[in-house]
């Protein structure tokens, strides 16, 4: 559980983690992640895979709910406690949780 947001467990069918999975192998094919890879019993048992978190742009107020093991990749690269993406609509790096955002913005 992190710290300094919350997260959301969802469930998903078996049919999108197979796709997740098969996804997930060409990446490592491709080189975008290491291998080797995991075996599917491995890739299901990650359990931030099964957790979402709401995001929300500080700058365009834009929000979207995320795949928290998204997140949590991006955390380990640039050693934050939570994370701070570049906003997908307006482009500035202030997309953060939503946890988040209600702190910096004063609301309880």
């Amino acid at each position: 559980m992190p710290k300094y947001y919350s997260i959301k467990k969802f469930e998903i069918s078996d049919d999108n983690l197979k796709s997740k999975y098969q996804d997930y192998l060409r990446e490592v094919l491709l080189g975008n992640l290491p291998a080797p890879a995991l075996s599917y019993e491995k890739f299901i048992d990650f359990e931030p895979m099964f957790e979402e978190v709401i995001m929300k742009c500080l700058e365009c107020k834009f929000q979207e709910t995320i795949e928290h093991s998204h997140m949590l990749f991006s955390m380990s690269i640039t050693g934050t406690p939570f994370p701070i993406e570049t906003c997908p609509v307006c482009g500035m790096t202030a997309f953060m949780p939503l946890d988040i955002y209600r702190k910096i913005k004063g609301y309880k």
